[in-house]
């Protein structure tokens, strides 16, 4: 007859490896899917964007290796997000702008902010300081009353002086 002591052990080891696993579990219940799906669209742009470049359609082996291409890209992007990568980051934040002028540029209609979004707005200003806050806030109510769209200009016009770069000490000229 086995002892008590002698299950002990085994039963400590189950009882920890569920309570990890349930950490886990809970813990990543939130995460995004962990399954990587690629559309008929995403084949369709990655057929188009290599018979741009090489002026025929992609060999099924060459397909493939596409594909696995932007399923890799997909997890690296997906862990980059998670682990904050994305968070105070020059180039992303200009590239972010970037592709913001972009879409004002093509005239894409960009939603204008609920009053709520506006009121609560104050946590999620990422590195916007107040005065530039206060007068995008300005501009989107003063839009609503007048029923006159905001000039994009007026969203992508610095608030600040400028500076030559002499008059900063800095040489216009490179060492690099």
């Amino acid at each position: 007859m086995p002892s008590l002591r002698g299950l002990t052990p085994l039963a400590t080891f189950l009882l920890l490896g569920l309570a990890v696993f349930a950490l886990d579990h809970w813990r990543d219940g939130d995460a995004a899917p962990r399954t990587i799906d690629v559309t008929e669209a995403q084949l369709a742009g990655i057929r188009e964007r290599w018979a741009a470049q090489w002026d025929r359609p992609p060999t099924d082996s060459e397909l493939a290796g596409l594909v696995e291409d932007a399923v890799t890209e997909e997890i690296l992007y997906r862990e980059a997000l998670r682990l904050g990568l994305d968070r105070d980051d020059t180039t992303v934040r200009r590239r972010l702008a970037q592709k913001m002028t972009f879409r004002l540029e093509d005239g894409a209609a960009v939603p204008l902010p609920t009053d709520s979004e506006l009121e609560t707005g104050g946590a999620r200003t990422g590195g916007r300081s107040g005065a530039q806050r206060d007068r995008t806030e300005q501009a989107t109510r003063k839009s609503r009353q007048t029923g006159i769209p905001c000039s994009k200009k007026s969203f992508l016009k610095p608030r600040h002086t400028s500076h030559s770069a002499s008059s900063l000490g800095v040489s216009p000229q490179s060492d690099y």
